[in-house]
Order: C-alpha cells, then structure tokens, then sequence
C-alpha cells in the first residue's frame, strides 16, 4: 500500500500515479454548523469542454452538464453513459477525518487518531447509490466482462439471458449490492468517473464541521435506513433504526398500519431526512459503500513531517489489499456503525448483499 496524493486513479485498475505528501492547512471550524459557509474554496482543474456533449438543455461547466437554473450544490451530470445520474459538486477545503478516542463516543480503534485533511480540488458525488437499473445499463454496454450481481441469499436478478439480465420492477430504484470493488471501480470506468477515495467520502458524510452522522450529532431512528431484526422477540429497541416501515423501505414486520410488503433496502430516490452536508442521499444505512483506497489499520498514516495532517490522501491499494467500506448498512445493529467516521475492512473481491457503492469526479481525471 502507498500513499498517493495524486488525484488521477485508473478508472480499472485504481493505481495512483504519484507519491508524496503536503502539508494541511488550518481547519475550517464555524460555530453555527454550516458546512458550506467560510472557509476554501480551492480553484482545482477547469474543463472546459464536456465529452461526449451534454443533453439539449444543460449547460456544459468545468466538464459537468448543468441546467442553468439549477440551485445549490447538486443538478450536475457527468456527461457520457451514465448522464441521466445526479451528482453533487463539494468544494473541497479542509476538514477533520475520524473520531478521537474519549472525546467522541463509539470512536473505534481503525478510526483513530482525528486528523486534518486538506482536499485542493473541488470534486463531485453521485447524490444516490448507484442503482439495480444504474448497472443494468451498464451490463447490456458491457455484457463481455461484466456479469449481473449474484452471492448468497441475493437473487434479484435473472441473468440467464446475459444479453438481457433483468431485475424485478420493485428494485429498479434499490441500490446495487452483491459487487466486488472491482465490478464498482469498472462501473465507474464506464461511466466516466471514478470510485471516491475515503476523504471525498467522509467529506461529503461529514461536511467540513466534522458532525457525527451524516443529519448531524445526535442518532434519530427515523434518519437511518438499517436493521429493525428480523425476529420481534430479539428487538433492542434501544437502537432500534426505524420506528416507521413505509411499504418498501425496510425489514418485514408489524407497521402502524398492520403487516407490510417491504424490502430491506430503501429505493434511493425516497425521499430521506439523513442527507449529508451537501444534499447526498443514504451516506448512513441502505448500503455500505467501496472507496477507492487501500485498507488502512487507522489514520496515523495520515502524516506529514511528523504532523498529523495531509493533503488529497489516496491509498494506492496493491494486489490482496483489502479494502474499506463506508457508511454502513441496512444490516447494522449499532448506532456506531452509522456514523460519517465508521469504517470496515473487507476483502476486495467480497460480494455481499449490503455493498455497494456511488461514483465521484473530480475535474483533470
């Protein structure tokens, strides 16, 4: 594993091109919790063409498609195969990575020590995960390579006809699972656009004032889409993660309005009061989601000249690496887990029905 500050990751192979470390600059820190006022707002890299050309409508902006009434962060679409997915654009800046044992509660050991990390280029997120429809796209543009997603107790699709692997209409809209990071990093590839590194993640979970949970400090059940149990007689309702179950959103069990059909992943266009910082959707439960980065054992890595602190960290992952996921998922039973700092390691060519992942871009790519 090797450190790289090097944005410019293959879109396959997720290999960094170069070596080094800066030094951080001071932490933006504001006192009234608004992540996106004061602070840098670094220039990075412009586009100034957008290929293949944008839809009729969008404005073409630092390589991105945009409408040009379009608000806020979010309303930007990577041109090229995967154009019809929003995506957000976070301006970068520095703010605090991880948790600090004592001072925050929960803090485990691989999200140790807090450190301050400098990201020089403004960078874009897919505001959802990336969808069951998303990546039957892609499998009908790449149906050599690629192959629809199957791994124990996870039979959504129907692959028998690999020209036209199909899903039922109910999880067109569910985020994927059941991917490798390999099978994440190649959807990216063919989408123009790249896995996020573990800082763009946490960045865009955390906003550069460092909250907690993606909504902000304090757990609220109605915010996490995870675990309820499956069975009524061991339900921990201390941290029970859904006190309501809209007909598609969770676990079956007894609603407010009786038993109801539902699924333990929330379509990710559902609307959700646990946006992150910059409007993204679901960084906390759904799914949990592959970074591009090698797994780290914690944050002490993150240093530079013997001070902690780095700029535009990327852990080149090697052969047998394993690698991070982030977020958590429906399947967590812990309020810890679905914190913007929680991180877990797994094997890279792991496929699980709780993975799976959302795209970034960051202009120069």
């Amino acid at each position: 594993m090797t450190l790289v500050s090097n944005r410019s990751l293959s879109n396959r192979l997720l290999l960094a091109l170069a070596v080094g470390l800066v030094g951080c600059a001071h932490i933006v820190t504001d006192p009234v919790g608004d992540d996106t006022v004061g602070g840098d707002t670094p220039a990075g890299d412009t586009v100034a063409v957008c290929e293949p050309l944008c839809p009729e409508g969008l404005g073409c902006e630092d390589g991105m498609c945009r409408a040009e009434d379009a608000e806020g962060f979010g309303g930007w679409y990577r041109p090229g195969p995967d154009s019809g997915a929003e995506m957000v654009r976070i301006p970068g800046g520095e703010f605090w990575m991880g948790c600090d044992e004592g001072a925050e509660p929960g803090c485990p050991e691989e999200s140790r020590p807090k450190v301050s990390v400098h990201l020089t280029s403004p960078y874009y997120l897919d505001r959802f995960e990336v969808t069951n429809a998303r990546y039957r796209e892609y499998l009908l543009a790449d149906g050599i390579t690629a192959s629809a997603p199957t791994c124990t107790g996870y039979d959504l699709w129907d692959d028998s006809n690999p020209q036209d692997p199909a899903v039922p209409d109910w999880a067109r809209e569910h985020p994927v699972a059941c991917v490798s990071a390999a099978d994440a990093a190649a959807f990216c590839a063919w989408a123009g656009k790249t896995l996020p590194t573990e800082a763009q993640w946490e960045l865009g979970a955390r906003g550069q004032t460092g909250r907690v949970y993606p909504w902000g400090d304090d757990f609220i059940s109605a915010n996490a889409q995870c675990y309820h149990d499956w069975e009524p007689q061991a339900y921990k309702s201390d941290f029970q993660c859904k006190d309501v179950y809209p007909e598609g959103t969770a676990c079956p069990d007894e609603g407010p309005q009786g038993t109801v059909e539902c699924h333990t992943t929330a379509p990710v266009t559902v609307p959700a009061p646990n946006n992150a910082a910059w409007n993204l959707q679901h960084m906390a439960g759904n799914v949990a989601e592959w970074v591009a980065d090698a797994w780290t054992e914690d944050h002490s890595v993150c240093e530079t000249a013997g001070v902690l602190g780095c700029t535009d960290p990327v852990y080149d992952p090697e052969a047998g690496d394993k690698r991070p996921v982030r977020g958590g998922s429906w399947f967590e039973q812990d309020h810890d887990e679905l914190t913007g700092w929680f991180r877990e390691d797994e094997d890279a060519k792991t496929k699980k029905k709780d993975i799976g992942f959302r795209c970034a871009w960051t202009p120069g790519d």
